[in-house]
């Protein structure tokens, strides 16, 4: 049996994952948590405002490059 639970991790229940393990006698468990790269890259200030000036330029048809 295979049991997969995708929600956002907001609204994650513990409870309701102990509830589950408590019916499965043996197996491999496996939890994988994703986050948005977006959201991740605009954590940083930087990142942000290169990707926000990459979108600007892409919607005015500009290229631009990125000094490393």
């Amino acid at each position: 049996m295979e049991i997969t639970i995708k929600d956002n991790i907001e609204n994650f229940d513990l409870d309701l994952l102990k509830e589950f393990l408590k019916k499965i006698k043996s197996g491999i468990i496996e939890i994988k948590i994703k986050e948005d790269e977006t959201e991740y890259l605009l954590k940083n200030e930087a990142n942000k405002k290169w990707l926000l000036q990459s979108i600007s330029s892409y919607k005015d048809n500009k290229i631009i490059k990125k000094e490393l």
